[in-house]
């Protein structure tokens, strides 16, 4: 996949509403890598790895939009500049994962599982960081980089933003 010449990326952060702290810190890190790239943010708003990726953009001068599943917009984290209220529960990870050019999951459950099913289907780039060398277990569902086809599996923050350039096609600037 690549990217209509002159459209800025927008980067889906996927992940827990409840992840470790671990998590959490990788989240923020992967949004400031996101927004210093000049790329958007798009996530669910909510809180732990949306809240700290949002946070880790808004950091860098990032733009982050939150796409909730209530008719509340009050429900968005603090760091969502542009949110969103659906009223459509979870059914907004299709929402989510449409408007995004690449989706980076970390950390999660159901949720973030069904998040990368609608990336495969809608062929869109799906990169896992795993902070270990393990499987990665999404609500009983486990991935690896082994037995995923169709996705990515990274290690930290700086490699998954290396996979979504190598995945969109996306050319680092030449140097000054």
């Amino acid at each position: 996949m690549s990217l209509k010449r002159g459209k800025t990326p927008i980067i889906a952060v996927c992940g827990g509403s409840n992840a470790p702290p671990a998590y959490e810190t990788l989240a923020e890190e992967v949004g400031e890598l996101i927004a210093a790239e000049g790329w958007w943010l798009i996530c669910g708003g909510l809180q732990s790895v949306m809240a700290s990726a949002c946070k880790g953009a808004r950091k860098k001068g990032g733009f982050t939009i939150g796409i909730l599943p209530d008719t509340d917009v009050a429900s968005a984290n603090p760091h969502v500049e542009l949110p969103i209220a659906t009223g459509i529960g979870y059914n907004r990870n299709s929402v989510i994962v449409a408007t995004a050019d690449a989706i980076i999951s970390i950390d999660g459950a159901e949720g973030t599982l069904s998040e990368m099913c609608y990336a495969l289907v809608f062929k869109k780039p799906v990169i896992v960081i795993a902070l270990e060398d393990k499987l990665v277990d999404y609500g009983g569902i486990r991935v690896d980089k082994h037995h995923s086809p169709g996705l990515t599996v990274v290690r930290n923050a700086t490699a998954a933003i290396r996979a979504v350039k190598e995945q969109l096609g996306i050319q680092d600037a030449p140097a000054p």
